[in-house]
């Protein structure tokens, strides 16, 4: 009996990957793209190899989430298919050759353009320090004026920013405290990133400056360690990290399969915003609505019009004359919207049940939720929870 032959298995592609372990952005994005490799694919993930024997090396294709401006000449030279994770759209430093993923920075500012003004901060700035270049922070900056003035804002908006190869004295609390102080107040300040925001309330913090209620800030990223590094903890945009990742595997994908993609880049846009205290508040420089506020926030769940009036030591007509005198509403109107920020939160950021959110916001009643939300943002609680998480809705922009 003839003895049956067998052959080899092939060997798995392997795919080079290059990211910053230290960057949780970036080890997320990895996690979706190994993700879509257990689905969709079959490679071997090599992390960080040496860049220089890649030549020598069986690599297949490459996904880089490194910025280095030397990245596509080398990529170019390689002769493998690649794909680029990016935080800007520099079509200079990266040239339509390559396929790229990056994230969708003029969505982001408007995100927090859109959160500042609502809060009804009248004074903006903007700040950052980068480690290198600071393409993707130029866009936020420049899309964060452009939405503030289409709100109607035609004031300054105040920038700090400077790059960790100029003067290191920038870096110092006592220079980014001495930058603050001088901000007109309320201020809503963007921060560039989670990092960069915690530095800003370690300055405030030595500067006895108050968060939220004379300085709001707002990072990116969503980087709960650095979020909750500080007190109060951090707003912060949350990126779509998991769709960033199955994008740029797709891509590759398709390349190494001989399909063409027509060389697109694809925007991703945020996945939307956690609200934490140190913007959740409304920009009021009366002392007495300072404390109407602090106090509504505290006793969200289970507060009347009353308890608020007689905590402040002024009758309700009184009370309700000076807040429609500041902000335009009542205080009926105050504890509705801090309640519809919170039901925002609470059904983006945990599983729980409407009669659940309802009960630990204060209202009366599911339904009585329901029409109050829908009035306000125009959209069912259960439709914007729904939408707001739908993280791999296909929105593709090509870019010439």
């Amino acid at each position: 009996m003839a003895q049956k032959r067998t052959f080899p298995r092939p060997a798995k592609p392997v795919v080079a990957i290059f990211m910053f372990p230290g960057v949780m952005i970036h080890r997320k994005i990895v996690e979706s793209i190994a993700n879509y490799v257990r689905h969709r694919c079959d490679w071997v993930l090599d992390i960080n190899p040496d860049f220089s024997k890649l030549a020598q090396r069986q690599i297949k294709g490459i996904i880089s989430l490194h910025d280095m401006p030397e990245l596509p000449a080398r990529l170019k030279a390689l002769k493998k298919p690649g794909v680029i994770i990016c935080g800007s759209h520099d079509t200079q430093k990266y040239p339509p050759m390559f396929p790229r993923v990056e994230p969708d920075n003029n969505r982001v500012a408007e995100l927090v353009a859109r959160h500042l003004m609502q809060r009804k901060y009248r004074s903006f700035a903007f700040f950052y320090i980068l480690k290198s270049g600071n393409e993707w922070a130029t866009e936020r900056v420049q899309a964060f004026c452009r939405y503030l003035r289409k709100g109607c804002y035609n004031g300054d908006v105040h920038i700090y920013g400077q790059t960790m190869l100029s003067t290191p004295k920038f870096l110092s609390l006592k220079a980014i405290g001495a930058w603050i102080s001088r901000l007109p107040r309320p201020a809503g300040v963007f921060a560039a990133n989670d990092e960069r925001a915690r530095l800003l309330l370690e300055a405030c913090r030595v500067k006895n400056i108050k968060v939220p209620d004379e300085i709001a800030v707002i990072g990116v990223d969503n980087d709960e360690t650095f979020c909750h590094l500080v007190d109060p903890p951090i707003s912060s945009i949350i990126q779509d990290t998991e769709r960033m990742g199955w994008e740029a595997a797709q891509l590759l994908h398709r390349l190494l399969s001989g399909h063409s993609i027509g060389k697109p880049v694809i925007c991703v846009p945020p996945k939307g915003i956690v609200v934490r205290r140190s913007s959740d508040a409304m920009a009021i420089e009366h002392p007495v609505l300072q404390q109407v506020t602090a106090y509504i926030r505290e006793h969200l769940s289970d507060i009347q019009t009353t308890d608020v009036a007689r905590h402040v030591g002024i009758t309700r007509n009184a009370l309700d004359n000076l807040a429609r005198q500041l902000t335009g509403q009542s205080i009926h109107e105050l504890i509705l919207s801090h309640r519809i920020i919170k039901t925002g939160e609470l059904l983006l950021q945990t599983n729980l049940s409407l009669k659940e959110i309802a009960d630990q916001v204060g209202f009366s009643s599911t339904q009585y939720m329901a029409t109050v939300f829908a009035r306000r943002t125009g959209r069912s609680p259960l439709a914007y929870r729904q939408q707001n998480r739908q993280s791999r809705k296909k929105t593709r922009c090509v870019h010439h």
